[in-house]
């Protein structure tokens, strides 16, 4: 194990070792502003986690343009609200510290890296990083932003409120089991699911990467538009759990005597899993956890987040 203080020249460091790396980087970061894809090139199928919130966009710290030039590259992009992390692993190294992706950070801040190869810091830096992989965004959704984005500015004027609809930012949002059973749905049903799809597409936030599902809810609602469900189905003497997916839409129903809807789930295009699998990778309570219905706390979406992003 080695560890190594940077104190000076820490872009020309890390932006070197990106260029030298073969491999795919791990990146959580809060900023990446104008320049930061040159200064950051990472790989083909690396991980970048940042701050790409409407708030962030709008104030200049976070420039999509850089993210959409790294995500035609093949970077995989995340954002995640509030994030105010550093952390870079580039080939087999982490880099942990106090700078964002920045002209500000490289040509005027004092920063510092601390550079570590210790394997299990490695490891645990890795499974943060993913744990924070709840939202990627797709070239929709960068294209979005890019027009929400406005320069930085040093004066603090006060502006007009905005009156455009905000995007729906997922993270801190309520994370949800749902379980499921496979069933026949009936003609009305199918009538409402169909009109509930087409109004669902409206919605959509990643079509590149992602897929819509959709299931029938009966009682109190399953979660609200935002939030994250996962699904766990039984199909006969098998249970499959699909991937965390973003809430996009409901449709309520006609319905008798209890409340009843179609709820619209945007999850990534990754293969269902079979409960027992998973359950192997989780502790004795999480397992308990994932085969009831209900809201689940943070640390346990994180589990589910790093484990969907291995």
């Amino acid at each position: 194990m080695a560890t190594k203080l940077i104190t000076e020249n820490i872009w020309r460091d890390l932006t070197a070792a990106v260029k030298k790396s073969r491999t795919k980087s791990f990146v959580a970061v809060a900023y990446f502003a104008k320049g930061a894809a040159n200064m950051l090139p990472v790989k083909k199928g690396s991980i970048l986690v940042v701050d790409a919130s409407e708030k962030t966009v709008k104030c200049g710290l976070t420039k999509p343009a850089e993210l959409i030039n790294l995500y035609k590259k093949g970077v995989r992009i995340f954002s995640y609200e509030n994030l105010h992390a550093k952390l870079f692993i580039v080939n087999n190294a982490l880099f942990i510290g106090s700078t964002n992706v920045s002209g500000n950070s490289s040509d005027r801040l004092k920063e510092v890296l601390l550079k570590s190869t210790d394997k299990k810091a490695i490891a645990d830096a890795k499974f943060f990083i993913e744990s924070l992989c709840s939202v990627e965004l797709g070239s929709e959704l960068l294209a979005k932003l890019d027009k929400m984005y406005r320069p930085p500015k040093m004066t603090g004027v006060k502006g007009k409120k905005s009156t455009k609809a905000k995007p729906r930012q997922i993270n801190g949002s309520d994370f949800h089991i749902t379980k499921l059973r496979l069933t026949d749905w009936d003609d009305y049903e199918s009538e409402q699911a169909d009109i509930g799809e087409q109004e669902a597409k409206k919605k959509r936030i990643n079509k590149s990467f992602h897929q819509v599902e959709s299931f029938i809810w009966t009682g109190k609602p399953a979660a609200k538009e935002g939030d994250i469900v996962m699904q766990v189905l039984k199909a006969g003497n098998v249970e499959y759990v699909y991937p965390p997916g973003i809430v996009i839409h409901t449709r309520k129903l006609k319905s008798k005597n209890k409340q009843k809807a179609i709820y619209y789930v945007e999850v990534p295009n990754k293969n269902r899993k079979k409960l027992d699998t998973i359950s192997k990778s989780l502790s004795p309570v999480d397992c308990k956890l994932i085969n009831r219905n209900g809201k689940r706390s943070s640390e346990f979406a994180n589990i589910m987040f790093a484990y969907w992003n291995k």
